[in-house]
């Protein structure tokens, strides 16, 4: 519980960084859209990781959301997007007592392979070694 506060607590200053950034350039006329994007992301993320979905609910091209994360967040939209996934999955990894491939299946990943690769690729390292590192494979007693 302690774990999963403390990681709360960073995607939060996560999240408020980025709002931050918005913030400061309050005059654009494209903060609105990057608002609304963070929020979209925030009750979405679970399900959709797709560029195109969240540019369509905004009513703006995928290119354009991209042109505007890069020059507003200094990121593309799919780097923003995964940096909450992964969020979304630490979250789920440090506080449920779930097995990896239930997180996986639960987040809509066709399959564990794919959800341990996409991890692994925007962590560095696999579901299963981030639990070893943490320590947390060892506190929930059960093996994934």
């Amino acid at each position: 519980e302690i774990i999963f506060s403390k990681f709360r607590i960073i995607s939060l200053m996560f999240n408020r960084e980025v709002l931050g950034k918005l913030e400061r350039k309050k005059n654009s006329k494209l903060e609105p859209i990057l608002t609304r994007f963070s929020m979209l992301l925030l009750a979405f993320s679970r399900e959709q990781r797709s560029v195109k979905y969240y540019a369509d609910r905004l009513g703006v091209s995928a290119n354009y959301l991209n042109v505007l994360c890069r020059k507003h967040l200094g990121m593309n939209a799919n780097a923003f997007i995964a940096k909450e996934v992964v969020n979304v999955i630490i979250a789920e990894l440090l506080s449920t007592g779930k097995s990896v491939k239930e997180i996986s299946v639960d987040l809509n990943f066709n399959d564990l392979a794919g959800f341990s690769n996409y991890f692994k690729r925007h962590v560095g390292f696999s579901p299963r070694q981030f639990l070893e590192s943490s320590g947390i494979e060892e506190l929930r007693g059960q093996k994934m």
